[in-house]
């Protein structure tokens, strides 16, 4: 089932990067089952291998009170994930705080991909390239990861850093609700992914005259919020 009928209107609104990526080089601390967080370096897989179900069942609820109704099915997630092999990535995953000014009331914990990929690097850096500082430039792109195969994120490398402030549990809490974001089964993922990319296809296959018609510029659409932020 899927958590929301909006899933493909949360996605393209979501702080990071939904897009797969080009080939471009103080929270409280809580313990659900141990008692100090791992620092040395470890796969999403090697990590679920430390996490049971009344842990990570303690994590969700904790930190997504409102998913006590789905907890059969994150169960039989956990379950399915420590069956599937992973597959090698070169992207991290990292716990983030995220604030977004304007849009949200307060901030909140974000499992986001780094891979090594700088904002300057992308294809649409050069509409903000004016309206940001050489931090942003040099920084590492954030990129969703929701969409990715199951096998990918099992691959993924825990950050250094979301290994210091978080146990297992919790990690494997935040990273669980992240990829069943679009539902608790892998076809349903592939689907909204199927969608999206049908989606952007169809704006590819757009003559000038259609795009002037039914689309609105990028530079229209951050000059319009450029105004709306200077106006708070």
């Amino acid at each position: 089932m899927l958590r929301s009928n909006k899933a493909l209107q949360q996605t393209l609104t979501r702080p990071a990067v939904w897009l797969l990526p080009n080939n471009c080089p103080p929270q409280t601390q809580l313990s659900f089952g141990l008692n100090a967080p791992e620092i040395s370096a470890m796969t999403l897989a090697q990590l679920l291998t430390k996490v049971t179900w009344p842990h990570l069942k303690a994590a969700i609820v904790w930190a997504y009170p409102d998913a006590k109704d789905s907890f059969d099915a994150y169960r039989l997630v956990l379950a399915k994930l420590k069956q599937l092999q992973p597959a090698p990535s070169a992207m991290r995953i990292v716990i983030t705080e995220t604030f977004r000014q304007g849009i949200d009331d307060k901030a909140f914990l974000e499992v986001i991909g780094r891979n090594g990929c700088r904002n300057r690097d992308q294809q649409d850096f050069r509409y903000f390239e004016h309206t940001v500082d050489d931090g942003y430039a040099d920084a590492e792109t954030d990129w969703s990861l929701s969409l990715r195969p199951w096998e990918e994120w099992l691959g993924m490398e825990i950050d250094a850093s979301t290994l210091d402030k978080f146990d297992s549990s919790e990690i494997a809490a935040h990273c669980i609700w992240d990829m069943t974001f679009h539902g608790f089964e892998q076809g349903q993922v592939q689907s909204t992914l199927a969608e999206i990319m049908h989606r952007a296809d169809e704006i590819d296959a757009m003559s000038e005259e259609e795009r002037e018609k039914h689309l609105v510029p990028a530079d229209k659409v951050l000059s319009k919020l450029g105004k709306n932020q200077d106006a708070e």
